[in-house]
């Protein structure tokens, strides 16, 4: 096992998916899947950085809830403000229909451990 100094820090960060309400006129469903979510967020990563500047972010979807549209994303300490920037530039998607709707990856906070971040932002509202 490796010394607590050795070790990658990680960093937690807490979004919501928000759907505008213009797109709720649709009979298309506008909750996200897991899958959904990890197809934009590894998308918007790899355009941004490519695959070799992906790596070393320690990019993981911890937790996602597809009814309340909020999910905890991990990445690397030293990487934590390239990868909000790739979740801030994810505008659009595309359902089964191959039709494009406008969304909103917003993000609520960060912290370094998954505790902390739900005590903060998701159990003081």
């Amino acid at each position: 096992m490796l010394k607590p100094t050795m070790r990658l820090k990680q960093r937690y960060v807490l979004f919501k998916v928000q759907v505008p309400k213009i797109n709720h006129e649709s009979n298309h469903e506008n909750n996200l899947s897991y899958e959904e979510i990890h197809r934009l967020i590894y998308g918007s990563l790899r355009s941004l950085y490519g695959d070799v500047g992906v790596y070393p972010m320690g990019y993981r979807i911890m937790e996602y809830d597809e009814k309340t549209g909020y999910g905890i994303v991990r990445f690397s300490r030293r990487y934590i403000m390239e990868g909000i920037a790739a979740l801030a530039l994810i505008t659009e998607r595309t359902d089964k229909t191959n039709k494009t709707n406008k969304i909103r990856l917003t993000c609520i906070g960060t912290s370094g451990t998954i505790k902390k971040l739900k005590e903060k932002y998701i159990l003081s509202k």
